[in-house]
């Protein structure tokens, strides 16, 4: 059995892939259960009640509820564990989660007796994961899935021919290396052939490295209303960078191929081949939050709040290296490499709105309970140029691929003396992707440079807590967050490009169990 090339081209987080389609702005949007202590033990159930520094950031009519000052910081200690096909992959990190301050002012007014605002910074989602698979057996190969492509796009031998890597009309940058490097054959009259032929098997591997954040800064003002109604408003940047390492590689035999690297004849052997793709994105925007808590009576409240899209404005830098060894009878013939130019481009994205619906319950002074419903309004997401005009293909995809996203949290606190709280909650957020899709029943369109992608299935969140106030102000919290998250992994996409004879997907499920020990140290004053 001859080596896949991972070895060659597992060269470390290279700078690559185009990152302007669905799935890839899908990950820019993603948010975690991160902030205080008090908040993550709850599940970030707490919009209907307030008062806590990372619940504001969710419904920022919560800043109404402070009566004093308060600050406070979250260090947190992770570990993160990706399973495939049973083979588990770690990762442990420190990280910061929360810093925030909140003032409160005292107003002799019997309408509005107070005005609140606070600043804080919160991380919203950390990606730091690896992993990797392998199939014994695969149904197709990347390279029938380039050249169908190429064939059903009409696509010309002179734009894939080209002395650089330039993409003409037509042409992506994947067709290009694999037509450069005899991955993807020329038969006649525009038609493309791939490896996989009649009577050819083979074998697969992958590798998927990701590391990245997205943190936010907000101001967020508020107050009360004959203390009825809490309102607020928060006004938040956003900074983020994602670096990906993507790879993958086939083993196939009794294909046909070229007898030598120049592309003269083709005679039957076998091929090893890799694709090496990487991309580090970074980005920054502003986003506008606004809510209200209702309290008809002391012991009920509602809560409501909406979030405005994050407008992005985006830069990805790319390049993408593919290799291959061509054999004839265990004798290699020869071997092929080629790669992109190291790329920039830039753009803007919209993330999408989000509802948040509460209902809080106060059980006096024992304890309390909040149920919460959040919308993310997926399908509203936008791409566009540099001065944020949409692009309309992006814009079909992002409706033919997505759907909104349900999040359902109930989180609680019960006080068991004055000065320690017991804590617990759980959280389901629904996949975004439409069903046909996880399905692999339609076309899934991706970056030019690299045809993997990923999305959840479903992420779900287990949370416990304690936490100790003093009379002095002093508080101590402490939670523990148990995330699962069942994700799949596509390397190649099915291949519709004859929907009378379409191809499977080659892909692998994922599945992340991450575990968190966050400590809240703060002061009220």
């Amino acid at each position: 059995m001859k080596k896949i090339l991972l070895g060659l081209l597992a060269s470390g987080l290279s700078l690559a892939a185009s990152a302007q389609y669905t799935f890839d702005v899908l990950q820019y949007s993603s948010e975690e259960l991160r902030g205080t202590s008090r908040f993550q033990a709850m599940a970030g159930s707490m919009g209907g009640l307030g008062g806590d520094l990372s619940a504001i950031n969710v419904n920022p009519g919560g800043i109404g509820i402070y009566r004093s000052s308060d600050v406070s910081i979250t260090p947190s200690l992770e570990f993160n564990k990706s399973t495939v096909n049973g083979d588990n992959y770690t990762r442990t990190r420190v990280q910061v989660n929360q810093v925030g301050y909140a003032g409160s002012l005292k107003i002799n007014s019997d309408v509005m007796p107070y005005f609140n605002w606070a600043v804080s910074y919160n991380r919203k989602y950390s990606a730091r994961r690896r992993y990797m698979g392998a199939q014994a057996s695969i149904p197709t190969s990347i390279t029938n899935y380039l050249a169908d492509w190429a064939t059903v796009d009409k696509v010309r031998v002179e734009d894939l021919s080209a002395d650089s890597y330039t993409s003409s009309t037509g042409a992506n940058w994947n067709q290009i290396l694999a037509y450069q490097n005899n991955l993807m054959l020329y038969t006649t009259d525009g038609k493309y052939s791939g490896l996989g032929v009649e009577g050819t098997y083979g074998e697969n591997e992958f590798e998927v490295e990701e590391w990245g954040f997205t943190d936010q800064y907000s101001l967020t003002l508020g107050g009360n209303i004959r203390n009825k109604v809490y309102w607020g408003l928060a006004f938040a940047y956003t900074a983020m960078e994602y670096k990906a390492y993507k790879y993958y590689g086939e083993a196939l035999y009794n294909t046909v191929i070229y007898k030598d690297a120049a592309g003269t004849g083709a005679v039957d052997g076998d091929a090893a081949l890799g694709f090496s793709d990487g991309m580090r994105t970074t980005g920054d925007g502003f986003t506008f939050k606004a809510g209200a808590i209702f309290k008809p009576v002391n012991e009920l409240r509602f809560g409501v709040a909406f979030h405005t899209p994050t407008w992005f404005k985006m830069k990805d830098t790319y390049t993408t290296t593919v290799a291959a060894d061509f054999y004839q009878n265990d004798t290699k013939l020869y071997t092929k490499e080629g790669s992109t130019p190291t790329n920039s481009v830039w753009y803007t994205y919209n993330t999408p709105w989000h509802f948040i619906g509460s209902m809080g319950i106060v059980a006096g002074k024992s304890g309390l309970l909040n149920v919460e419903y959040e919308c993310v309004a997926n399908r509203t997401m936008r791409i566009g140029d540099q001065d944020f005009n949409k692009y309309p293909d992006a814009t079909t995809e992002i409706k033919n691929y997505l759907q909104s996203s349900h999040i359902i949290r109930i989180g609680g606190e019960y006080r068991v003396t004055k000065e320690v709280s017991l804590r617990a909650g759980y959280s389901y957020q629904s996949s975004p992707v439409k069903k046909d899709v996880r399905d692999d029943k339609v076309d899934v369109m991706v970056s030019g440079s690299c045809p993997a992608y990923s999305f959840d299935k479903s992420v779900q969140y287990f949370t416990a807590g304690i936490g100790y106030h003093n009379a002095a102000g002093f508080y101590a919290d402490l939670a523990y967050v148990h995330k699962n998250r069942a994700n799949e992994y596509r390397a190649v996409p099915a291949n519709f490009a004859y929907p009378d004879s379409p191809l499977p997907a080659i892909g692998n499920s994922v599945t992340d169990n991450n575990n968190r020990i966050s400590l809240t140290l703060g002061m009220r004053f």
